[in-house]
């Protein structure tokens, strides 16, 4: 079942798909952070892409080990955005 590929907060890079597809210079992938399904029949998620702060839908992703350098980017967002301190990521 394709709906329980991933959980909220989860870490993930994020399949975006570029074009032209023989760019090297275009990543290929964005770091996000899991926010749930949409529910649609593809088994679409939303995520949070931690590089502009925007929401991104996207069915093609892998979950990985969340890294030291993306919980300290949660935290300085958070930060930016005045969340309350006692939240722990």
């Amino acid at each position: 079942h394709r709906h329980c590929r991933a959980e909220f907060g989860d870490y993930a890079q994020v399949y975006q798909d570029t074009a032209p597809h023989n760019s090297t210079d275009l990543a290929r992938t964005v770091s996000a952070i899991v926010l749930g399904p949409t529910g649609n029949v593809q088994g679409s998620y939303k995520f949070y892409n931690l590089d502009t702060g925007r929401q991104l839908v996207a069915n093609q992703f892998t979950i990985l080990p969340m890294p030291r350098n993306v919980i300290e980017r949660i935290h300085s967002i958070a930060d930016a955005q005045r969340m309350p301190a006692d939240i722990i990521f």
